[in-house]
């Protein structure tokens, strides 16, 4: 059988009866050391990730033909209308064929 999990230290109790969960899972998370493994995978993170503005492109850059609002691995949509056509004329041949039964 699992053994139970350890009771909250007392700081987490008082601030959850003082409403303040916010507070409570900040003194939680700092006494298990999450905190610290943040501020480590922050540090290693190379200057270049950073959400800064992006260098211009050279002068042999190819945008690409396609929106670039797209997701990783989302294809840009088809502007071809034959599969509307090809759609309609299915369409309307069931519905001949069901009323003509």
């Amino acid at each position: 059988m699992a053994s139970p999990p350890p009771p909250l230290p007392p700081d987490v109790l008082a601030a959850l009866e003082r409403r303040q969960p916010l507070e409570a899972l900040r003194l939680l998370l700092g006494g298990r050391g999450v905190t610290a493994r943040a501020e480590a995978r922050r540090a290693e993170t190379p200057a270049s990730a950073s959400l800064g503005p992006k260098p211009a492109p050279g002068p042999g850059h190819v945008t690409p033909a396609f929106d670039s609002a797209l997701s990783p691995g989302e294809v840009p949509r088809s502007r071809s209308t034959v599969w509307g056509w090809i759609v309609f004329v299915l369409l309307l041949y069931l519905t001949v064929r069901l009323l003509r039964m």
